[in-house]
Order: structure tokens, then sequence, then C-alpha cells
């Protein structure tokens, strides 16, 4: 078609056909369809023009083409996440995603605070952050405002000088004679000076770390038989300790960190200071831990929860809602009616451990003893999570926490939490280094305080953290909880 249309143009005679071309064939080209129809109309008559067989063109039709693997797996992907959605929010323990978003909104409120204060410049204060009148710091009560700043003592080599910057009119200062001193009169100074000596305490520097260890220390035995065991660092007035291993095999991973701890400690003694001392009661429940690390290890051998027969607030039965509920389960038939649970409590009201963490799993977050929640606890949980990614507030799925370990303590004086693991199997090992340097510092904001336990509050005060970590440890929290929720919805510490 070129060709014919390049001849015309030069005039030149255009060659016969053959004569087989004279039943014009139909030749047949499948091209894609595309805006230039009007250039296929001018090709067509320049071809009826110049005698050349007609082209028909023929534009393919699109196949219509069924359901692709790749349309599958998106729909399928699409349903799962949508049945994943439905499992967090409407699954049993949390009957409405009203609890879910009460927790998300309060970590939001609790990480992100401070953000609208950036546009203003303005520096974030307590204020402005809770919306509540700043407390007095802790250390600040120990300080009291210093008296007044006593008369200087004018000698006898000052008083021209003094007496010559007075103003005129004001009365001179006179030179005196020294008054002599008589031997009475240094008698009653002398005693009067070792009298102040006597009540100025002596400066007592820390003493060092004695690198002492002791246990494993049998405090009493299971229903089966099996000992019930602590084992003791440093020997000083101040106790602390960590019991783990409450709900056995179910917890399997706490008892699994309190190893890690012993062995850590037995490496490294001197972490404990000379005044400290501190109990590690690796495992509560044996009996459960004997049966495996499944759902069955949880209870003792008589199905008793050792986190619910504690006298605080105990009761028979409770309502399940938001509560373990895997396997029947119940408190004891009173207070203190299991023998592991007593064999701890004789051993706690022999000692005065000022301090105690009670390791739990997974996810929820660290929960201070007392309900309402107690003071000294809070602080306790407080400066837990600063130096982790520990939830506090905890998540609270509903479940009614009666007969607690930790409440009971609380009752009694002793700051206590519960600490919630990430999940059922890692022991987050190098985040609760931290926990246990805290456990070791932390000192009660009652009471007075020595230099060292001045120190020890400071260092365990911890500083407000920057937006970009709260939003990291918001993240971080989000997605431990959404993991607990679709692998273990019905939880409880």
């Amino acid at each position: 078609e070129k060709h014919a249309r390049k001849a015309t143009i030069r005039g030149h005679k255009k060659a016969e056909l053959p004569p087989h071309i004279n039943t014009t064939p139909t030749i047949h080209f499948d091209i894609p369809k595309s805006k230039t129809s009007n250039r296929r109309t001018a090709a067509t008559t320049d071809n009826q023009r110049n005698n050349l067989p007609p082209i028909q063109v023929r534009v393919p039709r699109r196949k219509r083409r069924g359901l692709s693997l790749r349309t599958l797996g998106i729909s399928a992907l699409a349903v799962a996440l949508c049945t994943i959605a439905g499992y967090i929010l409407f699954s049993t323990g949390l009957t409405t995603g009203e609890r879910v978003w009460n927790w998300i909104v309060l970590q939001i409120k609790n990480n992100t605070s401070d953000i609208s204060l950036l546009e203003t410049g303005e520096k974030p204060t307590p204020q402005s952050l809770f919306g509540s009148e700043a407390e007095v710091p802790v250390l600040a009560t120990y300080f009291p405002t210093p008296i007044s700043t006593p008369e200087p003592v004018i000698t006898q080599d000052e008083n021209a000088r003094v007496s010559a910057e007075l103003p005129v009119g004001e009365p001179s200062v006179e030179a005196t004679a020294p008054v002599p001193v008589e031997e009475s009169d240094t008698l009653i100074l002398d005693d009067a000076v070792e009298e102040v000596v006597e009540e100025v305490p002596p400066v007592v520097t820390p003493a060092e770390p004695t690198d002492f260890i002791d246990g494993p220390i049998v405090i009493g035995q299971s229903i089966k038989g099996n000992n019930i065991e602590i084992m003791q660092f440093g020997n000083g007035p101040v106790e602390r300790m960590i019991v783990a291993g409450v709900h056995g095999g179910n917890e399997w991973n706490t008892t699994a960190l309190a190893d890690q701890l012993i062995d850590y400690l037995k490496q490294n003694p001197r972490v404990i200071p000379a005044d400290r001392t501190l109990y590690i009661l690796r495992l509560l429940n044996p009996d459960g831990e004997a049966r495996g690390h499944n759902l069955d290890g949880r209870t003792n051998e008589r199905g008793v929860d050792l986190n619910r027969n504690w006298d605080n607030r105990w009761v028979i039965d409770w309502p399940r809602d938001g509560c373990w509920n895997y396997r029947p389960v119940s408190a004891g038939s009173e207070p203190f009616s299991e023998p592991e649970v007593k064999a701890l409590r004789d051993f706690l009201l022999e000692h005065n451990v000022s301090a105690l963490i009670n390791y739990h799993s997974a996810a929820l977050g660290v929960f201070p003893g007392g309900q309402p929640p107690e003071a000294e606890s809070v602080r306790f949980a407080q400066s837990i999570a600063a130096v982790t990614n520990y939830a506090y507030p905890p998540m609270d799925t509903g479940c009614a926490y009666t007969g607690q370990f930790a409440d009971w303590l609380a009752a009694r004086g002793t700051a206590a939490v519960d600490l919630e693991l990430t999940n059922h199997t890692d022991t987050d090992f190098d985040q609760n280094l931290r926990v246990l340097d805290v456990l070791i510092k932390w000192e009660p904001s009652t009471g007075p305080k020595s230099l060292t336990e001045l120190i020890n509050m400071a260092e365990t005060t911890y500083p407000e953290p920057n937006i970009l970590d709260k939003i990291s440890k918001f993240s971080v929290q989000t997605m431990h909880r959404v993991n607990g929720l679709i692998f273990g919805v019905q939880e409880e510490k």
C-alpha cells in the first residue's frame, strides 16, 4: 500500500497484477484497537482507488477471564483479616470492642500527651500533661529550707573598718579589750563540745558487697512432695524478693527467667550491695510444672490457682468474663488452703521484704498491688515501666481479681507488682536485668533516708521520656497486645 502511494506520486505506471490477484482474496490482520480509526479508513479508500485487494481489519475481543489465584489469595487474606479483627473485638473476654478502644485511648494519652505542646513551643509541665497540680518532688521533702544565715562575728581588728562603713548618725562599734576567760568557763565549754560531738552521728561509708550466696533453701513442699526452694544473694538488712512459677507449666518461661537471673547473680554476686538481700523463688508450683508446659500445668495438684488463694478479697468462685477459663480452676476451700501458698506466706512473715516482683505471662503489663492500687506499689510499677517495654497502666480485660498475692502483700505494707512477660515462651532477659536493677535500688518514699537511700531514689526516678520513645514504646505494647489477643485472649495475671 505504501509502495503504491509512492508510485502514484511519482507518476509511474503500476505493474499489472498476476491473474490470480483478480480473485481478490481476503487478507485478515488482527491488530489491536487504537484511536487511529481515521487512518484505517483512509488506508481502505486508497486500496480501493488503487485496485488493491481490500484489507479487512478485525479487532480481537478481550477474553473474559475467570478468578485467578491472585484474586482468590487477596480475597482469602481480606476474609482472614476481618475474622481476626472480629475475634479481637467480640471474642470471649472482650464482649465488645469498647475495652480495646479504651485501652488504646489510654495508651495514646499516656504516651503522646505532650505532642500538642510542640506547636506553641511550650515546655511540657506536670500541670499541662496531666491537668493536675504538680506534686512536691520526693527528694524535696528530705532537704528542708535552710535557716537564715547567722550574723558574722566582728573581731577586734575589724572594728575600725566596720565603724568607718557605718552611715552618719549610726552608733559606732567601739573597740573593747579581750575579756579574760576563767578556768571554770573553759571546763563548761569543753563539756558542751563533747555533748555536740556525741550527738553528731559518724559518717558511714557504704560497705563493700559481701558476695554472699546461700541455697537452695527449702521452705516447704507441694501436695505431691516436691520441694519449694529459695536462693539467697547478699545478707544486708534491706530484703527484696522475686517469685516465679506461680502458674507452673502454663507460665514456664517465668521459671526459665528466674533460672537465668540466678545464674547471672552467681557469676556476678557483687551486683547485690552490702545493705541488700535478694531472695529468688524460682518455682512456686512444681506440681503444675511437672504436668507439662501447657494449659494443664496452670493449677496445683488440686486444681487451685495459687494466685487466688491469698487472704485478700478471697472468694470461692468469681465471674469468668475476661478471665483465664481454658480449664476448670478454683480458688481453694479457704484462704491459705494450699501447702505451696502456706510455705511462701510463712517465709514472708518471718522476713521483712520491702519490695517484691511476682512474675507472670503474658503481655498485659505491670500490675501494682492493692485494690485500689497502693501508692508505693504504683511508684514501683512506674519505675519498672520506665526502663522496659512493659505497659503501665496494664491492659484491663474485665477480669475480677480476687485473692491475689500482690494485693495481700500491699495490704501488709510491701511494695509489690505482678509483672507480665511479653509472651508464653520468651524470658525478656535483657529487659529484666534492668528490672533487677530497679528492684535492688528502689526506695519507698516514706520515712527518713540516708544519703545512699536518697541516691538510690534519684537513680530510680526516671525523667519523662521524649515523644519518639513514647511512640516506639506504644507501638511495641500494641503489637504485644494484639499478639496476646489473637493467640490467647483469656489472659489474667
